[in-house]
């Protein structure tokens, strides 16, 4: 081979391989657990946390990888980053977690609140205004928010197996009221209790708010980078209003 035609050749597999490592490079990797409808590792958009964040970074060129695992083998995976760059969603920030990871700016928060029949309205600001009626829970649940300390002070308590018994037992006329993951809930309603929808709403205000956060380990390349291009992306879906499209596509709201 002539040497020019050896240079060209040459300078040719070069610029592949670079922009294969470019390419390569604005790609981040993340660990989760299976949390429907937050992050569903059986539907095909992952959750809808796991949707705001792979379009997050789509707006700034990135693509989003993601693997599911029990949670805390995802956190051993993320934290020393063994082939990911971070995990998503933590529920709470310690001093140990900033020490080992980059937080980004929050997510949509989980709320845990209070609901009841829409045709039995109800006076409520906070929860000492319920204690006369009944209230529904789900079996080995602990709720926060001074629920677990002050439950006893309801009329009655009333518990269920599971959270979609939990909903069933309220339009049943089992319990006044009921306690849950509104997220949840308003899921199971717009998709797989239809039939109860209109009958069943939210109390506000929710009994407790829980920020929602994804996390880059610092042991990876460009956290900060990592993290500033996802907190970029997700103002643009607040603003734009594409957030509240992706709630509305997951039967939320």
């Amino acid at each position: 081979m002539k040497l020019s035609a050896f240079i060209a050749a040459f300078g040719f597999w070069m610029t592949l391989l670079t922009s294969a490592l470019a390419q390569d490079a604005r790609v981040v990797r993340f660990t989760t657990t299976h949390y429907p409808p937050y992050l569903d590792e059986q539907s095909s958009g992952g959750g809808f946390f796991t949707q705001i964040i792979r379009e997050a970074y789509k707006t700034q060129g990135y693509q989003m990888e993601v693997k599911f695992f029990p949670w805390k083998r995802a956190v051993i995976l993320a934290k020393d980053a063994q082939g990911f760059d971070g995990i998503f969603t933590f529920g709470t920030i310690n001093e140990e977690r900033e020490r080992d990871y980059v937080i980004s700016d929050p997510l949509p928060s989980l709320e845990w609140g209070f609901f009841r029949r829409v045709d039995r309205p109800i006076a409520y600001q906070k929860m000492d205004d319920l204690f006369p009626y009944r209230i529904g829970i789900v079996r080995g649940y602990a709720y926060g928010g001074g629920f677990d300390e002050q439950k006893e002070k309801f009329q009655s308590i009333v518990v269920a197996n599971n959270d979609i018994a939990l909903i069933r037992m309220l339009a049943d006329d089992r319990a006044d009221v009921i306690l849950s993951d509104r997220y949840f809930a308003e899921y199971q309603l717009n998709r797989d209790l239809v039939d109860l929808r209109d009958q069943i709403t939210f109390m506000e205000p929710a009994l407790v708010t829980q920020g929602q956060w994804l996390a880059v380990s610092k042991k990876t390349d460009d956290p900060e980078a990592k993290v500033a291009a996802f907190n970029a992306g997700l103002k643009i879906l607040r603003d734009s209003g594409r957030m509240q499209d992706i709630l509305k596509g997951n039967y939320l709201y």
